[in-house]
């Protein structure tokens, strides 16, 4: 169970701690807390959702119609592995990217993505939102860290981003 720093009216000082609004509150997390807070939500697919491979490669679909836009970092699964995790400003323009097109400059997963589908993978996206939104990077680089510890087979597709844990 999270257990809550405090809770303080909004006009209050929150001090190092990040805020999360609710109705006329704040509840309040340390930046450990939502990095563990963001690490529960991917492992267990919070706002998931299944990409039907005819929809992958498809510029026509509306696979991303129904997302919502709060959405900044994200993971996607391939047959209930967890292959890699990303931030981004724009959550629909990126997984457009990865799902629907891309362009070689972007680091897009289309053409792992492409791949494991047409062997019959089946391909979930999962998404979280931190606030305030510059922390995704962190929150990122911290999940990436915490999950590739020990294993050099996890996250096989986030390659660019390893964290070196003798920094």
């Amino acid at each position: 169970m999270t257990s809550f720093k405090d809770i303080y009216n909004e006009d209050k000082e929150n001090g190092p701690f990040e805020n999360a609004s609710l109705n006329n509150y704040t509840i309040v997390f340390s930046p450990d807390e939502q990095i563990a807070l963001a690490k529960d939500a991917l492992i267990q697919k919070a706002n998931k959702f299944f990409i039907p491979p005819l929809e992958i490669g498809d510029l026509k679909s509306n696979i991303l119609a129904r997302i919502d836009e709060r959405f900044n970092v994200y993971a996607i699964w391939v047959d209930g592995n967890l292959m890699y995790i990303g931030e981004t400003k724009d959550i629909k323009a990126r997984l457009r990217q990865h799902l629907l097109c891309c362009s070689d400059s972007t680091d897009s997963k289309f053409e792992e993505i492409q791949r494991e589908s047409r062997k019959g993978g089946k391909i979930e996206v999962s998404l979280i939102e931190v606030q305030p939104s510059a922390f995704r990077l962190a929150v990122e680089d911290s999940l990436i860290c915490a999950l590739t510890e020990g294993d050099p087979s996890a996250l096989p597709w986030n390659t660019k981003a390893r964290h070196d844990a003798s920094l």
